[in-house]
């Protein structure tokens, strides 16, 4: 899987997932991934990553590209202060602080209730990190 960031000649910028068969990827698992992204992603949730377009690059279908918003940061960077805390105050309580990650975790509580309640499961979930 390999990850860009594409620049279109009119200065859209987003970010292109690639995902290639082969090896322990094959062909179903890039079709359930399609229909999961058609059935959640094409402006589905506001506290989910939209995906512009979707398909596969080549005619031979080995490649298969999601074309998504870019983030500026990982959800990682954004609660270690790459972005959420920075320019808002020099000193936070941590009090403050927590209420901030308390209001972070309803938004993603609320993105995983809309892709269960499309009977689906998020596989790529790293709660540990915050």
């Amino acid at each position: 899987m390999y990850l860009s960031i594409v620049v279109t000649l009119t200065f859209e910028v987003f970010a292109r997932k690639l995902i290639q068969t082969g090896g322990w990827v094959t062909e179903e698992d890039i079709e359930n991934h399609a229909r999961v992204i058609r059935k959640l992603c094409f402006g589905g949730h506001r506290n989910i990553v939209r995906v512009f377009s979707e398909g596969y690059v080549d005619t031979a279908q080995t490649t298969y590209y999601l074309d998504m918003e870019l983030c500026s940061s990982t959800l990682y960077e954004y609660i270690k202060g790459v972005g959420y805390w920075q320019g808002k105050c020099d000193y936070m309580t941590a009090e403050r602080k927590l209420c901030q990650i308390f209001d972070i975790m309803s938004q993603l509580s609320e993105a995983l209730r809309f892709i269960h309640s499309h009977n689906e499961v998020h596989r790529d979930i790293n709660i540990y990190l915050l």
